[in-house]
C-alpha cells in the first residue's frame, strides 16, 4: 500500500469509458493510491450517456471541468495556449493538493499537466491516446511538454517510433502501455443479446461495437452482410454520432428484418464483457483516412476486449493489422469485405482454435505489466 496521490487529466467528455484511464485507474487503485480524475463537462456525451464515470471506487474523485468561456489563444512562456487549458490552471489548484504525479492524456491533457506540473515542480507524462496531427500552435505546444514529461506512453512499438519522429524526442522516452483490460480471461458466454433480442441459439452472433461511423467500417459491413447466410446475425453496439450511418443502420434493419439489431445500452466497466461475451465473431475496422486510424490496429480496445472472451475477429487490412490478428491466429484480415461470408465459414469451421488463440493474445499483452514498466520508479508498490 501507499500514500501516494496522483491526478489523471484527461480534457474530454468520456473518459469514464476510456479503457486505458479505467485501467490505469483500477491498476493504480489496487494499490491503495488516492486518485483524482480530472475531466471535462461535455453535453454532446452527457446525452450519450458518456459522461458519466462507469466506476465507483474508494479514493477516487472525480473532477468535472466546465469551462464556457471563449475558445482564443493566450500567452504561456513562449507558447501559444488555449485559454481553456490555462484557466483548468486554476480549477486544479483550487482543490489544494500535494500530487506525486501526473498523467496527461493526448495533447490537451498533456498541455494542462505541463503546465501545472512545471508551475509546481511535480512530475508529469504523457499518455497519448490519439495522435494530433495538426502542425498548428497545440502542436508546438505538444513538443514542448513532451519533452519536458518524465516520459510518454502509447500503444504500440509503431505508433511509438511516428511520435519519437513527430514530437521529436528520444525513442527512449517512448514506453508501450497495451490498449487492453484488467482481469483472467472470460471463458463463460453471455446471453446478453440474445436475451436482448431474442436470438435464436442456432444463429452465431456478429458484433460491432463503439462509435458506429463510417470510419470504422459500418456502411461496409452491412452492405457485405448482404451476401452473408441468416445463419450470421449482425448486432451493432454503441453510439450514433453520425445522423448518415444512423439512417443507414435503420434502413438495414427494416429490410434484413430479424438478422441485423441495434443496442445503445450502457454497461458498467465490469459488465461490459457481457457485450463482447455474447458474441460469436466481432468486426474490428478503421478507415484510414488518417495517421491515427491508418495506426489503430494495436491502439484497438475492442480487439482486446473480444480477445479477451475468446472471441475471433474478422478485421480489414491496415498496416499492423495482420501482425496483430493473423500472427496471433485469433482471426482473420480481409482486404475486400464482400469476403466476409467466407471468413465466417472459415472461422466456425476452426473455432475452437480460433477461441484458443484468442485467450493466449490477451495474455501475451498484458496492460498490468506495460504500465508497470512504463511508470519506473513512480510505480511505489
Amino acid at each position: 500500500m501507499t500514500d501516494k496521490h496522483i491526478a489523471l487529466i484527461a480534457p474530454f467528455g468520456w473518459a469514464g469509458v476510456s479503457t486505458p484511464i479505467v485501467s490505469s485507474v483500477e491498476y493504480l487503485h489496487s494499490f491503495g493510491y488516492k486518485i483524482d480524475l480530472y475531466y471535462d463537462k461535455n453535453e454532446a456525451c452527457n446525452r450519450m450517456g458518456l459522461n458519466e464515470p462507469l466506476f465507483n471506487l474508494d479514493n477516487v474523485n472525480i473532477y468535472f471541468y466546465d469551462y464556457k468561456g471563449e475558445d482564443i489563444l493566450e500567452e504561456y512562456i513562449d507558447l501559444q495556449v488555449n485559454k481553456k487549458d490555462l484557466e483548468f490552471i486554476d480549477f486544479i489548484t483550487s482543490k489544494d493538493i500535494d500530487y506525486d504525479f501526473l498523467i496527461g492524456y493526448d495533447e490537451e491533457g498533456l498541455i494542462r499537466a505541463g503546465i501545472y506540473g512545471l508551475k509546481n515542480n511535480i512530475r508529469f507524462y504523457y499518455h497519448s491516446l490519439e495522435f494530433y496531427e495538426r502542425e498548428d500552435q497545440k502542436k508546438v505546444a505538444e513538443k514542448f511538454f513532451a519533452n519536458k514529461s518524465e516520459g510518454i506512453f502509447t500503444q504500440d512499438k509503431y505508433r511509438a517510433e511516428i511520435l519519437s519522429q513527430t514530437l521529436h524526442v528520444p525513442i527512449s522516452k517512448l514506453s508501450v502501455v497495451y490498449n487492453s483490460t484488467i482481469g483472467e480471461p472470460i471463458f463463460e458466454k453471455s446471453d446478453f443479446f440474445r436475451d436482448m433480442f431474442d436470438i435464436d441459439k442456432d444463429k452465431k452472433i456478429c458484433l460491432v461495437t463503439g462509435t458506429l461511423m463510417s470510419i470504422t467500417g459500418v456502411d461496409k459491413i452491412l452492405e457485405s452482410f448482404k451476401n452473408c447466410s441468416d445463419e450470421f446475425v449482425l448486432v451493432l453496439h454503441g453510439w450514433l454520432p453520425d445522423r448518415n450511418i444512423k439512417e443507414c443502420i435503420e434502413s438495414a434493419m427494416k429490410s434484413n428484418g430479424g438478422q441485423i439489431y441495434y443496442s445503445n445500452t450502457i454497461l458498467e466497466h465490469k459488465d461490459k464483457f457481457k457485450i463482447f461475451a455474447s458474441a460469436d465473431i466481432s468486426f474490428v475496422y478503421y478507415e484510414p483516412v488518417n495517421l491515427n486510424l491508418k495506426y489503430a490496429a494495436w491502439s484497438s480496445g475492442k480487439f482486446f476486449d473480444s480477445v479477451r472472451c475468446g472471441v475471433p475477429v474478422i478485421a480489414n487490412n491496415i498496416p499492423n493489422m495482420k501482425t496483430l490478428v493473423e500472427d496471433n491466429g485469433c482471426g482473420i484480415v480481409l482486404d475486400d469485405f464482400n469476403e466476409v461470408q467466407k471468413a465466417f465459414e472459415n472461422i466456425m469451421s476452426n473455432y475452437e482454435i480460433y477461441k484458443k488463440n484468442c485467450y493466449k493474445t490477451y495474455l501475451k499483452y498484458d496492460f498490468k505489466e506495460s504500465f508497470k514498466n512504463a511508470l519506473g520508479k513512480d510505480l511505489k508498490i
